[in-house]
């Protein structure tokens, strides 16, 4: 392989990470969430926010009667911690939770 082909694939591999990256960040930022996602977690009592209303929406997907559904408010308090301990066993949901099972 000559060296300009070298170059040329270089050159689109770059093209191309930064193309997914960029598709990434515009999903991020359509749904309201600008801030670093990562240093939202773990999710826990009291946080606040677009990826709270995420975790209520899936739980309220994820639960089953008796429980009672949950408004997506973007608050994590008293009926989403249940609803959490419920689906889950465990009173935090973590970035890799957050990103492959709910987002």
């Amino acid at each position: 392989m000559k060296i300009w082909q070298i170059i040329i694939v270089i050159i689109l591999v770059v093209f191309l990470f930064f193309g997914v990256i960029l598709t990434q960040a515009k999903k991020l930022k359509k749904k309201g969430i600008t801030a670093n996602l990562k240093q939202l977690f773990p999710a826990k009592y009291g946080d606040t926010g677009d990826h709270i209303e995420d975790i209520q929406r899936w739980a309220n997907a994820n639960l089953s009667p008796p429980m009672a559904q949950l408004d997506p408010d973007g608050i994590w308090g008293d009926k989403t911690e249940i609803a959490i301990q419920f689906i889950t066993g465990k009173n935090t949901v973590s970035y890799n939770e957050y990103l492959t099972q709910i987002s």
